[in-house]
Parts: C-alpha cells; structure tokens; sequence
C-alpha cells in the first residue's frame, strides 16, 4: 500500500514541444502526444523554461502556458503586430515588441515591472548576455539593458543594425546587414575588432572562450579567433545552414537545406598536429552530398 501511495520513485519527463506555422505540439517520452494548441497567427520559437512555455508570434500577446498541460497561466498584450521571442535574464522575462518597446514581466504571472521606450524599431528579439539584455535597433545601435529595471547601460552605434546578436566570455559578437563581424566588450560596449566576411552572417554564432564559428549566407562555416577576429579557418558547405548547435568537446551539429527536410552534419574543431593552428573538419570523411541537379 505504501509504494502505491509513493509510487515507483520514477517521475515522467516534462513534454517536448514542437512548434509549426501557427501550432505547438507536446509529446512524451513515447511519442505520444501531450496536448496541443493552435493560434490565429503565425509563431516565432517558443521559450521552454520553468516548467512553462513561453508564446509570441505576429499579434501582440504573450502567453504563458504549463508545459504539461498546455494550460494557459496568463497573458500579456502590448497592442503589437509583432512580439519577438522573449528571453529569461535574472528572473526577469523580457520582451520586445515591434512598436512598443522593451518590457521586463515576472515570469510567475506575467506582471509587468519595467518598459522601455525605444527610439527604433528592434532588429531581432532580446538576447541573454551574462547579467544583461542586449537589444539591436534599425537605428545600427545596440543596448545593453539592466533586467532588474530596464536602465540602459551601455548603447553602442555600429556601421550596420546589428543583426544575430550572441554573447559570452565577457564578449558581444554580432553580424549586420554588410558582411561585418563585430566583437564588442560586454562589459562597456566598446568595439574590440571587426572583420570583413564573404557574405552577411546568417545565423548566431557559436562563442567559446578562443574562438568562434560563424555561418555566412554564401554559405560557409568560418572559424575566428575570438581574441582579435582573425579568420582561422573557412568550411564550404553544400547547402543553406539551418541550424548551428554545440556538441560536447570541439563539436557543432550543421543542419542544411535538403528541399523541404534537414539534412545532418557533424563539425568538429581539429586542432592540429602538436596543438597546431585549429581548423573545421567534417566529423564523416566527406560533407553531406549536394542534391542532385534538375
């Protein structure tokens, strides 16, 4: 009776949610569908944290809903067209719409704490950078923002409105609409290096401690010293790169356009005979194949 009332000790993980046009899906362990939901409009990526699914799109709400159940918590309008995907920094959710500025909300009910007022329209949604937001203006600014009370920092102009904004290790690293590379200082905004890449950055780059990997639109994958934004090492890849995601060690996984579907790879960061220069190698002997021509 006793290990009926305890149960068996095993708890079910949190479902997985999967977004489409205007529709997320939660499924468990088995595949088996959670809960799902579907909108009026079309969704940007949701933010899964807290054990609570976090919900923007083109309209002006944000929702929150439990991830187990798909039940919404609360809701918070701005009167936007356009919300982008919020982030978490400090306890604070914080949200950008496309006319209505920075709003930093409680997680737990959706109460709103700070707005900011912005001088221009956002480039992209917020980013976590150590204890800061860092938010890209049209205007070719980018903020850095306390989350605690929404008092701007630092504000930086750029040559471009900045664009893939990514941070860590004491570093902001951000593409634009040239084909400019631009590290700056988390601490105080101050532009360390740029480079001048073979085309427009196409996705957030991967920031470790030396160096950085950047995906161009040509495309390409591009290794840099992250110190002072010397190019290492540059990849041809076949297709369109999708997604960059970190693996264990010296590891990305490289999603490409394969028509309508992904087509996987595995880069690793080889560092050379002797702790040489480092360089990009395809895990396999050979990148992913080419389609085959119409």
């Amino acid at each position: 009776m006793l290990l009926l009332l305890l149960g068996t000790g095993v708890v079910a993980a949190a479902p997985e949610v999967r977004r489409s046009a205007d529709r997320l899906v939660a499924t468990g362990n088995s595949g088996e569908v959670a809960w799902t939901r579907t909108f009026g409009y079309r969704l940007f990526r949701p933010l899964v944290t807290l054990n609570r699914v976090f919900v923007t799109g083109v309209a002006g709400s944000l929702l929150a809903l439990d991830r187990d159940s798909g039940r919404r918590l609360w809701r918070f309008e701005t009167g936007d067209d356009w919300l982008y995907p919020p982030v978490l920094v400090g306890g604070r959710l914080v949200v950008v719409g496309r006319s209505s500025g920075l709003h930093g909300l409680s997680p737990a009910d959706g109460r709103e704490v700070w707005h900011l007022a912005l001088p221009q329209e956002p480039t992209e949604g917020p980013v976590a950078g150590g204890d800061k937001v860092l938010q890209g203006l049209f205007s070719g600014d980018l903020l850095a923002v306390s989350p605690a009370s929404g008092a701007v920092i630092w504000q930086t102009r750029l040559g471009s409105p900045p664009l893939h904004v990514a941070a860590a290790h004491g570093r902001v690293v951000t593409g634009g609409y040239d084909a400019m590379l631009r590290a700056l200082s988390l601490e105080d905004g101050r532009l360390s290096w740029r480079v001048t890449l073979p085309a427009r950055v196409a996705l957030r780059p991967l920031l470790r401690k030396a160096h950085l990997v950047v995906a161009t639109e040509r495309p390409s994958l591009m290794l840099i010293d992250s110190r002072n934004g010397r190019v290492l090492d540059r990849l041809s890849v076949p297709r369109e790169v999708l997604a960059l995601e970190t693996l264990k060690g010296d590891g990305m996984v490289v999603a490409l356009r394969a028509g309508k579907k992904q087509q996987i790879g595995r880069v690793l960061v080889d560092r050379g005979p002797q702790g040489g220069q480092p360089g990009l190698r395809w895990r396999d002997s050979a990148p992913p194949q080419k389609e085959d021509s119409q």
